[in-house]
């Protein structure tokens, strides 16, 4: 499939690349949803297997950084199907992505006792994954494979 901004071919692996990083983003927003339906209860949090520490920590979450989570993998969804889809809104969601994953872990690692009590889990992932997608949807935008 070639893009009509330049007629050139966009690589199978940059096409690979992009539905992995879709893949990745749906991810986070399952686990977004869970946590914020499934995971809620005190009984829940402990059939998970979590201690009394973590179910605190975990309940005691801030509303301020759930919603930071959640608007981290929508948009960091929303901006890899437009990755898929070709579209320069990549770059402006994923953006917002990255502030917001920033944000959440800024409360993560420095305002809470949440990495010491839960670990570091994905999150390290998490923040090299956002920080490494707004270059790459700039570099896709500079090949003309985003219109």
């Amino acid at each position: 499939m070639t893009n009509a901004a330049n007629d050139q071919p966009v690589p199978v692996g940059v096409k690979v690349a992009n539905g992995i990083l879709l893949l990745w983003n749906l991810f986070g927003l399952t686990i977004f949803l869970l946590t914020v339906t499934v995971f809620r209860s005190r009984e829940a949090l402990a059939e998970a297997g979590l201690n009394e520490q973590q179910i605190e920590i975990t309940l005691g979450t801030p509303t301020w950084v759930n919603i930071a989570f959640g608007t981290a993998v929508i948009t960091g969804s929303l901006g890899c199907l437009c990755l898929v889809l070709k579209k320069k809104a990549a770059i402006v969601l994923l953006v917002v992505s990255l502030l917001a994953v920033l944000t959440q872990n800024t409360y993560m690692y420095f305002l809470s006792d949440t990495i010491a009590q839960m670990g570091v889990g994905a999150s390290h992932f998490v923040i090299a994954g956002a920080v490494f997608l707004v270059p790459y949807a700039v570099w896709c935008a500079r090949r003309r494979w985003l219109i």
